[in-house]
């Protein structure tokens, strides 16, 4: 939960509550949930650069103890012109798991 905050805040936005966050979709990936974050904002990168109308698209997923996340930052608009494809790579990833 830690992580997903400290990447809101890097986008400028409020933290959210654990509850909020596990109340947020999800998808099924590996042999289990993964928590998908999706967040839009003025990011402020390791240096102190604003990129100004970034988007945020991740999964997070702990499974056996180990912390898997997908994740892709850019532009707003081309993370949402890529969403479809994430989905798509995270749902490939479910089904390579089962196999």
């Amino acid at each position: 939960m830690e992580t997903i905050n400290r990447w809101r805040g890097q986008l400028g936005l409020e933290p959210l509550s654990k509850s909020e966050i596990e109340a947020g979709p999800s998808t099924q990936v590996l042999d289990g949930k993964g928590l998908l974050i999706e967040a839009f904002g003025d990011l402020t990168d390791l240096g102190g650069n604003v990129h100004e109308d970034y988007g945020l698209l991740s999964m997070v997923c702990v499974q056996d103890g180990t912390l898997f996340i997908v994740r892709m930052t850019g532009p707003r608009e081309q993370v949402q012109s890529e969403r479809d494809h994430f989905m798509a790579f995270l749902g490939s990833i479910a089904e390579s798991s089962t196999a």
